[in-house]
């Protein structure tokens, strides 16, 4: 016999079990910010720091604190990329920084709780669109909750333990194969730009302390030698406009390629001033200067388009080297290895690498004949695995969409339980 639903009177809830109830996140919880922690106040051991992460992982430790959170509370990130991202704290004592906002939970079951906030979660954590997204104390306190007996909330909370813990593993289990893959990839490009593709090569010994043997019809070089120009962007910050002339930074590259999907635009009046610091072209490598040295990126668009200091740009001397094969090397253990050295501007921004050292970096270098057909390989055998991970990544993501519906459709009694 099927339950009686009635209408909670929220549009994004629907309706809820004729039993249930709506209520508001604050009459079942104590709430507030977190207290004030510098990292360099943090120590090995103590009570354990829960911070703005989405990941489960401790900030660090502290001898004393203000706020004093045992088992059973949540803390919830409150700014950046993790808002929302909840947390049951697990210890006798803890703590969280200034970055969360933490609720002691009463006449409720914590892990209720915790799965409304994966299932709401794009409902509760709206966060205010300022330079740096967050979510206020009171927007948690408001939130609105569906509240089943307690009777019940315990059996949905043990039910979503047991399918979230299969839906996990099927979920760690193909990151794992990701990661295989990907290192496979990286193995394979590395054996190739250094060995090349055929076999029986003869190797002869080199003064590097990067490579001892190359093979023997291969040069030792830097990468200036190979380049016409190496720079960066432009230091200086235009005025964005609605459409003109694309301007492009990190995150336009982060998908190994141009994407002008998002990016900001810029007058054709200071794209001319810009282009004469950095023109652009066809073939050119685009690089990632601050933080990770990310996938080096070739031009393949027939568009004008600025970057900004946040990028580097190669423009290889084609005579002398495949672009595609400098790619490869410029995204290779060994040349992030030697690249990761030299990077300069510690502190608390990001690092950033010095062009001087990507001007020296190292190459071994084969005939153009070889490179093109090293590249051509890489190509072939990468867009493969690519392939296989791509197929890996959608299959995370529908388990990943399939937990949230699942948690979503349990705490507001569509599947009874």
């Amino acid at each position: 016999m099927s339950r009686v639903m009635k209408d909670s009177g929220i549009e994004w809830i629907g309706k809820i079990p004729e039993d249930w109830k709506i209520s508001k996140y604050k009459f079942f919880s104590e709430t507030r910010m977190g207290e004030t922690i510098l990292k360099e106040n943090l120590l090995e051991d103590g009570i354990p720091v829960y911070s703005a992460t989405e990941e489960e992982k401790i900030f660090g430790y502290v001898q004393n604190s203000v706020i004093e959170l045992s088992v059973g509370d949540l803390v919830i990130p409150a700014r950046g990329n993790s808002i929302g991202y909840a947390k049951i704290i697990k210890d006798d004592v803890a703590t969280c920084t200034q970055t969360t906002i933490c609720s002691k939970l009463k006449n409720i079951i914590s892990k209720y709780v915790y799965y409304c906030t994966i299932g709401f979660k794009d409902y509760w954590f709206d966060s205010e669109q300022t330079a740096i997204p967050q979510i206020t104390v009171e927007q948690v306190k408001n939130n609105m909750l569906v509240v089943p007996s307690i009777k019940k909330q315990t059996k949905i909370a043990n039910f979503l333990d047991e399918k979230c813990e299969i839906l996990d593993k099927q979920i760690t289990n193909n990151q794992k194969s990701i990661e295989l893959l990907e290192e496979y990839k990286e193995s394979i490009i590395s054996e190739l730009i250094t060995s090349g593709i055929y076999a029986n090569v003869k190797f002869k010994e080199v003064q590097s302390k990067y490579f001892k043997y190359i093979p023997q019809n291969w040069s030792f070089t830097s990468l200036k030698y190979l380049s016409n120009k190496i720079t960066d962007g432009t230091h200086q910050t235009p005025n964005y406009i609605h459409e003109g002339y694309p301007f492009i930074s990190i995150k336009d590259i982060s998908s190994g390629k141009i994407d002008l999907t998002n990016c900001k635009y810029i007058s054709s009046e200071e794209y001319k001033t810009l282009s004469k610091h950095t023109k652009i072209e066809k073939g050119d490598i685009l690089f990632c200067r601050i933080g990770t040295l990310g996938k080096p990126v070739i031009v393949d668009i027939d568009e004008n388009f600025s970057i900004f200091v946040s990028l580097g740009l190669i423009k290889p001397k084609h005579d002398k080297i495949n672009n595609r094969f400098l790619k490869y090397v410029m995204g290779s253990s060994y040349y992030k290895d030697y690249i990761n050295l030299e990077k300069v501007g510690e502190g608390t921004h990001a690092a950033k690498f010095n062009l001087n050292s990507v001007a020296k970096s190292p190459i071994i270098l084969p005939s153009l004949e070889e490179q093109k057909e090293i590249a051509d390989y890489l190509d072939d055998k990468c867009s493969k695995i690519d392939r296989v991970i791509e197929y890996r990544k959608q299959i995370i993501e529908k388990l990943e969409e399939y937990k949230k519906s699942l948690i979503y459709e349990a705490v507001t009694g569509k599947i009874e339980v």
